[in-house]
Parts: structure tokens; sequence; C-alpha cells
């Protein structure tokens, strides 16, 4: 019934991506649930940083589906370095 935190963190440097799922404790100390992470392809090398974290959105929600999609939840937070990411994921514009 707590509230899932997914935090992602895509690079071309790295040349990939990565995710963790979470909840926060009785105390609001945030506990990892899972982690996930795969390598880009070569196709994908020449995209723009948003583009990496909006592809490593939606493959981590993806991977999460079941935690994060159900039961019907209201929402999970979202976490990303990248301005330009959170607004592109944004709800509302």
């Amino acid at each position: 019934s707590k509230r899932f935190i997914l935090g992602i963190d895509a690079s071309v440097i790295h040349l990939g991506c990565g995710a963790v799922l979470s909840q926060l404790d009785d105390n609001g100390c945030e506990r990892p649930i899972a982690y996930w992470s795969v390598r880009w392809l070569d196709a994908t090398l020449h995209w723009a940083p948003v583009e990496h974290e909006c592809l490593a959105f939606r493959k981590a929600v993806e991977r999460f589906h079941d935690y994060l999609c159900w039961p019907p939840r209201e929402d999970f937070a979202f976490l990303s370095g990248m301005r330009p990411s959170r607004r592109a994921l944004s709800p509302f514009p």
C-alpha cells in the first residue's frame, strides 16, 4: 500500500541505462526493492540524452509494471537527474 519510487538514469558514456524501484520504510528511509539495467543498442547511441532518459523510463515501467500498475495505483514517484525528461514525462503541460 506504500507509494513506489522509480529512479532512472541513462548514459551514452556508459552505454546503457538503469533503474531502481524503491519504497519508503516506516522511518522515512528509502529502501530498494529491485534493480534493472540494460546496454544500449548501437542504433540508439546517436540519440539525444533526453531521448535516452525517456526510453529508460519506458523500459523501466515495462520491467516493473506488476509493481507500478497492479493493483491499479493512483501514482508513483519518478526520479531523474535530467530536467527535460522530467518535464517530458510529466502528466501536466
